[in-house]
């Protein structure tokens, strides 16, 4: 499978805007083939979806709230 038939699915899980856009700015310029991205602000938020879809890859910042 080359990386421009990858299809992954990305949770991505920030409370901070910016940080949101620069992520997303970053992983559209990757070539790493269709990526989904998924957003929450919070783990309680990203543990529901978690529970309700499938990912393949969680970035979390490790700062937020309730973290």
């Amino acid at each position: 499978m080359t990386a421009a038939s990858m299809r992954l699915r990305i949770l991505h899980v920030e409370d901070d805007p910016s940080d949101v856009l620069l992520v997303q700015t970053v992983l559209r310029r990757s070539g790493a083939g269709t990526l989904e991205v998924a957003h929450a602000v919070s783990v309680r938020q990203a543990t529901d979806r978690l529970v309700a879809e499938e990912f393949d890859l969680v970035l979390l910042d490790l700062h937020l709230a309730d973290c």
